[in-house]
């Protein structure tokens, strides 16, 4: 009796611990690609000008 309801809680936890890295893993990549696409929003006219310049003899 004692064997089986060991087993079923280390199940939950086990469980439980899945699940909340789960989550952990997804916010994390969430904001590293929020920073990303914010990085690139505030270059955008930087980018857009060298290669504009880029593609113009000088």
């Amino acid at each position: 009796m004692r064997l089986k309801a060991e087993v079923a809680a280390k199940g939950a936890y086990n469980g439980l611990l899945l699940g909340l890295g789960a989550v952990a893993l997804l916010v994390g990549g969430v904001g590293i690609a929020n920073v990303m696409v914010i990085s690139v929003l505030e270059r955008r006219s930087e980018i857009g000008l060298r290669r504009y310049r880029a593609l113009r003899p000088v």
